[in-house]
């Protein structure tokens, strides 16, 4: 499966920058220019993260994927990534493919994972703040479903405000 195909989307940073777009309307890199964001995301290199180490990323769902195999794991996965709503993000191309037959989509997308055909998660680290993921989520709970290494593309983003909106404080996953 190619991920990109399958999801209509051919330019990784295009899908990083949309994304990205929230948080820069809530002061996280308000001031960064599409060009100066586009230079840090290209020099940021692909690295690995353990899946243990997902759940301490501010947005993850990871958490939400317990089993005690990977059968179980991918069940919970499945019926997790389903139910779940995103109303923070507005419906693309890429949602509404997962829409039509979600469960299949994601089926898909744990078997181009297990052939390492999937581009990297991007995680927005943010000095004082922590870590979100923007663009991956689905991804990274893949990582922690199969418990494999998950590759991902850290940038590291300065938070103009002194404090973080109210909508970006809420995406620290509460433990």
């Amino acid at each position: 499966m190619n991920w990109y195909k399958e999801a209509k989307k051919w330019d990784q940073f295009e899908d990083f920058r949309d994304e990205f777009k929230w948080y820069q309307e809530r002061g996280i890199g308000s001031s960064i220019s599409e060009e100066e964001l586009k230079k840090n995301w290209e020099s940021s290199p692909i690295t690995m993260i353990e899946p243990s180490e997902l759940d301490a990323i501010g947005n993850t769902y990871t958490p939400e994927i317990q089993g005690e195999n990977e059968s179980e794991r991918i069940k919970n996965f499945i019926e997790y990534a389903t139910t779940e709503s995103r109303d923070d993000v507005s419906e693309n191309e890429w949602s509404q493919e997962r829409q039509k037959d979600a469960t299949n989509y994601l089926k898909k997308l744990i078997e181009s994972f297990r052939s390492g055909n999937y581009p990297p998660v991007n995680i927005v680290f943010v000095p004082g703040f922590g870590s979100f993921i923007v663009g991956g989520r689905t991804r990274a709970a893949i990582a922690k479903t199969l418990n494999v290494p998950l590759k991902i593309k850290k940038l590291t983003i300065n938070n103009e405000e002194k404090t973080l909106h109210e909508d970006a404080q809420k995406l620290f996953y509460d433990k």
